[in-house]
């Protein structure tokens, strides 16, 4: 779980059982404008909304599956060995 601040552009979301992706749009007050995916009307989000980080997967003509957007590994999350 995440704030919504903290996603980029672009970033499926879930909130509230709807799945939704960011755009650049955003209001004085911080709202953020996303993109709903299951009837494609735009919402605004409050950024201090706590959501659910998704994925959005497609396939392409060998049925491979392919991540729509990848996301950058976090270093502090990989382990090393440092011995």
């Amino acid at each position: 779980m995440k704030y919504l601040e903290e996603l980029n552009i672009g970033d499926c979301f879930t909130v509230s059982n709807s799945y939704f992706i960011l755009t650049s749009d955003f209001k004085k007050n911080g709202d953020k404008l996303a993109v709903c995916l299951s009837n494609g009307l735009p919402q605004w989000v409050n950024s201090s909304a706590v959501v659910d980080l998704v994925d959005i997967f497609t396939l392409d003509k060998e049925n491979n599956i392919i991540a729509m957007k990848e996301r950058q590994k976090d270093a502090a999350n990989t382990n090393s060995n440092i011995s």
